[in-house]
């Protein structure tokens, strides 16, 4: 009895050690964060929605997408948990200060697919809780959506370094007409001839990467969706920063 008692801690602990070193593997290399962000199935499941006054959560939404991609893995292997269970594994999940393990699922989509209703009540209590601390989303609300061609080239600049050189995912608001605004996950850049291409997430329209193409001289952004025109700005490095570290000191114990 003592005999498979052992056999069956070691192979557990065998099986715990694998994973982490999967997800060690993974999550520490960009170009493998980059080529999941790709597939449908690493995807929120849905669009932006719910919020207050039904404005919709886009800017907790794409927060979420990025958290899931640094910190969350699958083991579709092992019994599903309780519902319960998974509702405090997605209040974990908006913290974003560990690393998370998700049992009985195979993918975001599908997890997410399952618990969108949940997801959402969450992010509107993110975004009612952002709110209440120095109303940080009504201050974001306001913003310039032309510049000069000089400056907003010198910001494309800063956001390819950040974006590419420094391996980032950049987390972008979008200032658009009045005091609308809106967020993209901009995932990578590549430079062209006369500008730069972006290639994002936008919670708007959540199955797959999309691309803006920024010509050298513009001094406004303009010509995607129905947004009209509108300036990107570059926020919450500071999250990206503990998202990486959360990854480096699981990975390095």
């Amino acid at each position: 009895m003592k005999l498979l008692s052992m056999l069956l801690f070691c192979s557990f602990v065998s099986k715990a050690m694998t994973h982490k070193k999967n997800f060690c593997l993974k999550k520490t290399n960009h170009k493998t964060i980059l080529e999941d962000l790709t597939l449908k199935e690493n995807l929120l499941s849905f669009r932006n929605a719910a919020g207050l006054f039904n404005r919709g959560v886009c800017w907790w939404h794409n927060r979420l997408q990025r958290k899931a991609q640094y910190l969350v893995s699958f083991d579709k292997h092992s019994p599903k948990l309780k519902e319960q269970d998974y509702k405090k594994i997605i209040r974990k999940m908006i913290k974003g200060k560990e690393i998370i393990t998700i049992k009985g699922y195979a993918n975001l989509r599908d997890f997410s697919a399952d618990f969108k209703d949940y997801i959402l009540k969450r992010l509107t209590l993110w975004q009612v809780r952002d709110g209440s601390i120095g109303f940080a989303w009504i201050r974001g609300l306001r913003g310039k959506r032309e510049t000069s061609s000089e400056k907003l080239k010198k910001s494309m600049n800063e956001l390819y370094n950040y974006t590419v050189n420094q391996e980032n995912i950049s987390y972008v608001k979008l200032q658009l007409k009045g005091i609308e605004s809106h967020s993209w996950l901009i995932t990578s850049m590549n430079k062209t001839p006369n500008g730069y291409n972006l290639h994002f997430l936008d919670s708007n329209a959540p199955n797959g990467l999309m691309t803006y193409q920024y010509f050298f001289g513009d001094t406004t952004l303009n010509g995607f969706r129905k947004y009209g025109d509108f300036l990107i700005y570059l926020e919450e490095k500071k999250e990206m920063r503990e998202i990486k570290k959360a990854v480096k000191t699981f990975c390095e114990l």
